[in-house]
């Protein structure tokens, strides 16, 4: 077995190395919805654990003991202080840093195991992680990467099926159950999201808008437009159109000077981010659940292309590329696109602010989606485990102690106290988490699909010119991957 991965890893080396290691339906997609009841504590709660679900816990009755065992962890190199950490910290000073600490504890009394991990920077990733196979150090159980990166993972032909993986129930609520559709392949669930870090929640995305702005210029409450269900694409840009001051009167617009309406600190997504606000992926799955790119015809991706040309890339009101200074902090922005764990860069700011879910694309759109998973670290078991049960039994007692002990903490302490300003904005993080949309366009095949909704759409270039030079190359490359994971399944059954 162990040598058949080695011949593996020899072939996919050379395709890591190409990929320099770096990182649609037409109606709202029904994995999107928000969930049926809100779990999340109110703003005035002291950090506890909320009224989740009772039935919300891991069925493991007598955990399985290990004598000892240490399970290893090839991980992105993280720190305690960040969302994504794996392992918590003795040391650690943060709220969130001490659960995370108590979490590895409890499996560790529970189990009778221990963790040893091994961790590379971003660029140093999949070097690193070739050159201990490649070594024969196979002492590693799970790969913790984010999500484009595991992905490259299962390439390889490391992952295992978690739904395969003892004690392992993705229908859970501690896991990501979104991602059962749109991260997996022909059914096969390579790779999950789950509570075991609040990573999930941190790397969601909303808008926020600066109140005092917002009064400078008389415009509409938007928490009222949320409501009403007006917040839609069209009202969102009238108003960040209203907002523009030549502050040092030259006449020319210069973002570092002036006021105006919209700021998106990073523009390489910015076509995923709108059309995600649709409940729509660019990324659809065929009968047999195997992932295709599908974009010709998509009149909705289209519209949404052209509003996004026309409103955004175009606009002398929008900024979307990176500027020195942040201009929302400035108080020179109405509206800003951050993730929630950006949204702590803000904590500093004067001005107060609310957050916002993602407009609508129109009226007739029932609920409001907003783009999940961007950077979190997803969990994937590897083949080569010598102790699957140990590896199930850590996903789902770990992700359920997360759940109930570690999210609520993050709702509270690190959304609802240090970034949210106002009861407003505590129900609208609740309304964005519930209504997380995951493309495996995003998450899984960023390679070889960016090039159409970032390069083109920053290129001014032709939809309908791109997807006909480049969607059936783009396809091909997405079916030869997946079929070099289902035959490594397939061979290891």
């Amino acid at each position: 077995m162990k040598t058949r991965i080695l011949s593996l890893i020899l072939l996919a080396a050379m395709l890591f190395s190409l990929a320099a290691c770096s990182g649609g339906t037409n109606k709202p997609a029904d994995t999107a919805k928000p969930a049926e009841s809100s779990t999340a504590p109110t703003a005035d709660t002291e950090p506890a654990a909320p009224k989740w679900k009772e039935n919300e816990v891991a069925d493991v009755e007598n955990p399985p003991t290990f004598d000892g065992r240490s399970l290893g962890i090839i991980a992105q190199h993280s720190t305690p202080g960040e969302y994504s950490t794996f392992l918590g910290d003795e040391e650690a000073e943060s709220i969130i840093g001490m659960e995370t600490y108590s979490r590895d504890t409890y499996l560790m009394d529970t189990l009778d195991i221990t963790f040893h991990s091994t961790s590379f920077y971003y660029e140093e990733l999949c070097q690193g992680t070739e050159a201990l196979l490649m070594a024969g150090d196979f002492s590693f159980d799970f790969a913790y990467w984010n999500t484009f990166r595991l992905f490259k993972g299962g390439l390889w032909g490391l992952l295992s099926d978690l739904n395969e993986l003892p004690y392992v129930d993705t229908s859970k609520a501690y896991w990501a159950t979104q991602t059962q559709q749109t991260l997996s392949i022909a059914g096969h669930q390579f790779m999950a999201i789950s509570d075991f870090t609040p990573g999930r929640y941190a790397s969601c995305e909303c808008i926020v808008f600066n109140m005092d702005v917002l009064d400078a210029y008389n415009l509409d409450n938007p928490f009222d437009l949320v409501a009403s269900g007006d917040w839609t694409f069209d009202t969102f840009i009238t108003m960040a159109n209203t907002v523009h001051n030549d502050l040092n009167g030259d006449g020319v617009f210069d973002p570092m000077e002036d006021v105006f309406g919209f700021y998106i600190p990073d523009d390489q997504n910015t076509i995923v981010r709108f059309y995600s606000a649709t409940g729509s992926t660019i990324m659809t799955f065929d009968d047999e659940g195997l992932p295709k790119f599908q974009l010709s015809g998509n009149m909705l991706f289209n519209d949404v292309w052209e509003w996004c040309a026309k409103n955004l890339r175009d606009s002398n009101n929008v900024v979307m590329r990176g500027v020195e200074e942040d201009p929302f902090m400035k108080d020179q922005v109405l509206f800003a696109q951050y993730s929630f764990a950006m949204l702590n860069n803000l904590r500093e700011m004067e001005a107060d602010f609310g957050i916002l879910p993602s407009p609508k694309w129109n009226k007739d759109q029932t609920e409001y989606y907003t783009t999940g998973g961007v950077n979190v670290n997803p969990i994937g078991p590897l083949f080569y485990s010598e102790v699957p049960e140990a590896v199930g039994a850590v996903l789902e007692l770990g992700s359920a102690y997360g759940y109930q002990n570690i999210i609520p903490i993050y709702f509270d302490n690190d959304l609802k106290k240090k970034i949210a300003r106002n009861p407003e904005s505590s129900e609208m993080i609740q309304l964005i988490l519930d209504s997380a949309v995951y493309d495996m366009a995003r998450l899984g095949f960023w390679y070889e699909t960016y090039e159409v909704y970032r390069t083109g759409f920053n290129d001014s270039k032709s939809l309908s010119s791109l997807l006909a030079s480049r969607e059936k190359s783009i396809n091909n490359k997405i079916s030869d991957a997946v079929e070099d994971m289902l035959d490594e399944l397939r061979f290891r059954q």
